[in-house]
């Protein structure tokens, strides 16, 4: 016996060929309202596993018939990196948005998904950054700049 035995290893953020094709052909419907766009697929630099999962989510969504423009593996975060899939677009992308979440939730281990999605007219494109894979238990930290920080009570 080798080891490691890959055969073994967890596969919770793999959507095989066949879910790739079923996911992308119900989500072709929205390819219309995305004519002459293209989406942002991303994911960070080193990190091995986010960049095969990033593209398992770019087959979907040329599958889906609709265009990208991949950013995969070029992402460099400062701080903390995000974790788990965020999908952000404009709010007229808001039925895409949900139906993706819904099919990637539906598809993926629970305890290794972590897909949220958010539509706001502050979004004029629609995005997807695959970060890096949740481990359950771990709390959450808000990793936005723009809040305001909590004072430290031992101090």
């Amino acid at each position: 016996m080798k080891w490691p035995d890959h055969n073994t290893w967890p596969q919770a953020l793999v959507l095989d060929d066949p879910t790739r094709k079923q996911i992308g052909k119900e989500l072709s419907r929205f390819a219309p309202h995305f004519s002459g766009r293209k989406m942002k697929v991303m994911s960070y630099s080193g990190d091995a596993e986010g960049i095969v999962f990033s593209l398992e989510v770019v087959d979907v969504v040329i599958k889906a018939g609709i265009d990208i423009d991949p950013a995969v593996g070029r992402g460099v975060p400062v701080g903390l990196v995000e974790m788990g899939v965020s999908i952000t677009g404009p709010s007229g992308d808001e039925e895409f948005i949900r139906s993706l979440v819904t099919k990637l939730h539906s598809h993926l281990a629970k305890e290794a998904s972590d897909v949220v999605g958010e539509w706001n007219p502050k979004y004029t494109d629609l995005s997807i950054l695959v970060g890096v894979k949740p481990v359950a238990g771990l709390p959450k930290i808000n990793t936005q700049a723009n809040q305001p920080s909590k004072p430290n009570p031992s101090h």
